[in-house]
């Protein structure tokens, strides 16, 4: 049995319902609760760039990611730092922890390599992820730490004005705390040995188990509540043939 799910520019992708419903929460409410989805087995994704889905798709059934590069005309492995957080855009916003595990790993190793942070990820990073996100502070650690990316350092006062309060702040949080780790004589952060993706990635497999116990505490006391319906009703039967025998 197997679900078309629609890209933005109206390509379909097949994949197998079980598969969609055992790494993500969202699509398994979807296709089998009590949504049109369920019967129709479509679900209709416009938010997304066909190349994300052409990736998730692949990982789903191979366990890795790779997307047709249309430019060069191959397959290719290689993914830019706004690449990679679109992939972690889509896994957090569709709920697939694993894959949100694993391109939040690749971001920080690209991150560490790197020799600044592109701003279009960043950008597109706060439009998309909530402000608690621990991708969203790993960002900021890395522009705290290593700056914008060459590239982009023309820009740099378009990019600030651009930048939200909430992760300016952050930014600034994360200077502050490079100076005193490295007890800076300046306010010039210089650089260390790279950003802790381990750190980041806790926080991530923390969040998830959290959703997933907070899940499991919803459908408990919908048992409970249904247990309590059932002896009510067991009690109001009783009630019943206790007053006919009185009347007999």
């Amino acid at each position: 049995m197997a679900t078309y799910v629609h890209a933005s520019d109206g390509r379909k992708f097949v994949a197998h319902v079980s598969l969609l419903s055992h790494y993500s929460p969202f699509f398994s409410r979807a296709l089998n609760g009590e949504f049109a989805e369920s019967e129709s087995r479509v679900i209709e994704i416009h938010d997304v760039a066909e190349w994300v889905l052409q990736v998730f798709q692949t990982w789903l059934y191979f366990g890795t990611h790779w997307w047709w590069n249309q430019d060069s005309w191959k397959a290719t492995t290689e993914f830019s730092q706004c690449q990679l957080v679109e992939l972690l855009c889509f896994a957090d916003k569709y709920d697939v922890p694993k894959l949100l595990k694993l391109q939040g790993k690749w971001l920080g190793i690209l991150l560490n390599r790197a020799t600044g942070v592109e701003s279009g990820a960043i950008l597109f990073a706060q439009a998309h992820l909530p402000e608690t996100s621990p991708i969203l502070e790993m960002l900021a650690e890395a522009l705290a730490h290593f700056g914008l990316h060459p590239d982009d350092e023309e820009k740099e006062e378009e990019f600030m004005a651009k930048l939200k309060p909430a992760f300016a702040a952050l930014v600034m949080k994360k200077v502050l705390e490079g100076c005193n780790r490295r007890k800076a004589e300046s306010d010039r952060v210089t650089p260390g040995p790279g950003i802790d993706v381990d750190k980041y990635l806790a926080d991530i497999n923390e969040r998830a188990v959290s959703e997933s116990e907070s899940d499991n505490d919803n459908d408990n006391d919908n048992d409970e509540d249904d247990d309590d319906d059932d002896e009510d009703e067991d009690g109001d039967d009783n009630d019943d043939e206790d007053e006919a025998m009185e009347g007999a």
